[in-house]
């Protein structure tokens, strides 16, 4: 799909960027080191434009209450996705500020219990820039949820990958099939290109 970005009808959103699923010493043994340069400088150039960056996290509050069908993964029996667990700390490796905006939710989508749908109401934003983990499970619930909102989603290739259990090498054609359905697929040039479109920025 394609679509005509706008970036003052923009947000930038990374979901999912803790601990339990970027560090390789975490219990998934995942490392998304090579998404944090990539990340970083997504988030710095839409601070710098005036684009609202917003960070979500996929955790519970109760673990035998919140997780839902994965209640009985070991990972979540043990406590590691609660939010009172080290492991669902924003990976500091990342740079948030002040003025960004911060929210948690019990489900792999980014618009789940609603948070997200309040949130670019009250900013005015009706686009989404969307990076994070992992490409299957939260950046493809998130782009079809907004699909389904009429919110065209860009997702940049550099920002996102698979689960650590997923064939990496076929991160191109995992984001084929939800460019195709549900969203755009940009590179990280392209989009911070578009994003600094003087026409757009001046209009």
């Amino acid at each position: 799909m394609q679509f005509t970005l706008n970036p003052k009808d923009a947000v930038t959103l990374i979901v999912d960027m803790e601990r339990l699923f970027t560090e390789p010493g975490s219990p998934y043994q995942n490392d998304a080191a090579e998404l944090i340069e990539p990340i970083n400088k997504l988030t710095a150039l839409s601070r710098e434009l005036g684009i609202p960056v917003i960070h979500s996290v996929y955790a519970f509050d109760n673990s035998e209450k919140d997780a839902g069908l994965i209640s009985n993964w070991p990972e979540v029996e043990q406590g590691y996705y609660e939010e009172s667990s080290p492991w669902t700390d924003w990976d500091p490796r990342l740079v948030q500020k002040e003025n960004d905006h911060n929210f948690t939710r019990n489900r792999p989508g980014a618009f789940w219990g609603g948070t997200l749908d309040t949130l670019l109401k009250q900013l005015g934003k009706k686009q989404i820039i969307l990076g994070g983990v992992s490409v299957n499970n939260a950046i493809s619930f998130t782009a079809h949820e907004a699909f389904s909102r009429d919110i065209p989603v860009f997702i940049v290739k550099e920002t996102t990958g698979p689960a650590p259990f997923e064939n990496k090498d076929a991160l191109d054609d995992y984001l084929q099939v939800i460019g195709t359905w549900a969203s755009e697929v940009v590179s990280l040039e392209d989009v911070m290109k578009r994003m600094t479109a003087k026409e757009l920025i001046e209009d």
